[in-house]
């Protein structure tokens, strides 16, 4: 279950009875406690998952289904049996949280393209996460008044973690400063650019400060491998690698950082960018997507230009402090679910 979906069923239901369907929690992975009910769709293969997300839309009937995607690319298929199980007059809502959907969309054939058209023409509203999707949404056909740009970042509320302590301290202690990056185990998060950037600067100025890696949910193993080699190439008494963290240990994980690295190749709307500057961290983040003002940018894929924000965040702890204003993500996402409900 993702950091939004957990932070907004938790605070949905104050108003609402919430329960989450989590299509691809692995099994592996532990059931954080939460206060709302979570029905995992369990193992196997894709067709099978689908088949159990189906039946338990079925039975449980609800008024609203907010359903959370990333690319589209496997959820244009899967949407047209998911929205036919729900019964008739179910609200239908979904938030598009990938930086993929219009890149996959445009390398897509005309009756791939015709299908996510369609589907996405379903809903009751649709919420983007910045405004190239909202575009992107008009082009499909879906009307402006059913559409919100929306970011996805709800704020979090750190606990303390005497574990994550544990780990994190020797590092501290052995490094100084501390940066984290974190996201899918997959090339297009960029590890492999923090890696090279902070070898660049220990080489090039003799700094060598620590490095936080958290993978979550999907992997690559060849690309993992790849990550590791390069961690261990930079010193492995200067870095951590953590799996699957719950939200809130990852909340209070970045809570322990100095420097929040966000080095993706395209993007949506980074929640943990906005958390990282929620927090009071510097952020310094690729400029492949617009970013929240205060983000330190730059050139996307380039180790080099990496380097550089580094240094100078390093230098000047000022550098990479988000502004992200005063918007109410929360309420926003409240009013969308009892406008849909007709409250």
């Amino acid at each position: 279950m993702s950091v939004h979906v957990q932070r907004a069923a938790h605070l949905a239901q104050r108003r609402f009875d919430v329960e989450v369907i989590d299509v691809h929690a692995p099994p592996s992975l532990p059931t954080a406690p939460t206060s709302f009910p979570v029905y995992r769709c369990g193992a196997g293969r894709a067709p099978m998952r689908l088949l159990r997300a189906m039946a338990h839309l079925r039975r449980r009937g609800r008024d609203l289904v907010h359903f959370h995607v990333s690319a589209l690319t496997n959820f244009r298929t899967a949407a047209i049996p998911l929205l036919a199980s729900l019964p008739p007059g179910t609200s239908k809502l979904i938030t598009i949280h990938g930086g993929r959907i219009i890149s996959n969309y445009e390398r897509s054939g005309g009756l791939a393209k015709r299908l996510a058209a369609t589907v996405l023409r379903q809903f009751d509203h649709c919420i983007a996460v910045n405004r190239d999707q909202v575009r992107f949404l008009e082009q499909l056909g879906v009307a402006p008044g059913r559409i919100s740009c929306l970011p996805a970042f709800l704020p979090p509320t750190p606990v303390r973690d005497a574990t994550l302590d544990a780990r994190v301290e020797p590092l501290r202690r052995a490094t100084g400063d501390l940066l984290l990056v974190s996201g899918f185990a997959l090339r297009l998060y960029g590890f492999d650019v923090a890696i090279e950037a902070l070898k660049l600067l220990h080489r090039e100025t003799g700094a060598k400060p620590g490095l936080i890696v958290v993978f979550y949910t999907q992997y690559d193993s060849t690309y993992v491998a790849e990550v590791e080699r390069g961690l261990a190439e930079y010193g492995s008494d200067h870095s951590l690698v953590f799996r699957d963290l719950d939200p809130g240990s990852f909340s209070y994980l970045l809570s322990l950082a100095d420097i929040f690295l966000r080095p993706t190749t395209t993007d949506g709307d980074s929640v943990a960018l906005r958390e990282a500057g929620y927090l009071g961290k510097q952020a310094i983040a690729s400029d492949c997507v617009a970013r929240p003002e205060g983000a330190s940018l730059f050139e996307t894929g380039s180790a080099s230009s990496l380097r550089r924000a580094i240094e100078r965040a390093l230098s000047d702890r000022s550098h990479g402090q988000l502004s992200l204003g005063s918007d109410d993500n929360a309420s926003k996402l409240m009013v969308i679910y009892e406008q849909l409900l007709g409250r």
